[in-house]
């Protein structure tokens, strides 16, 4: 967790990665909204699950493929529901 939690902080630029305290303040549409397939892999223990993960939950992207069973009932769940309920915006 520690090695994964520098690396993600490395690579969001939250200056000095050594230290154990977290942005006080989450940013919504920051630069962790930004990482790219590539940054996400290189992250210690992030494989292809992870990257679905990040895609759906925070990229809110459902027009991928997905492999895993869960995430893909998920994902057939938000499709339903945007088809009855359209989300604005």
């Amino acid at each position: 967790v520690v090695r994964f939690s520098r690396e993600y902080l490395a690579l969001l630029g939250e200056g000095d990665v050594r230290s154990p305290a977290l942005p006080t303040k989450p940013r919504r549409g920051g630069r962790e909204f930004l990482l790219s397939d590539k940054e996400v892999l290189s992250l210690h223990w992030c494989g292809r699950y992870a990257l679905s993960a990040y895609q759906i939950f925070v990229k809110r992207r459902l027009d991928l493929p997905v492999t895993d069973h869960a995430l893909h009932c998920y994902v057939d769940y938000r499709r339903g529901l945007e088809k009855m309920l359209p989300l604005q915006g």
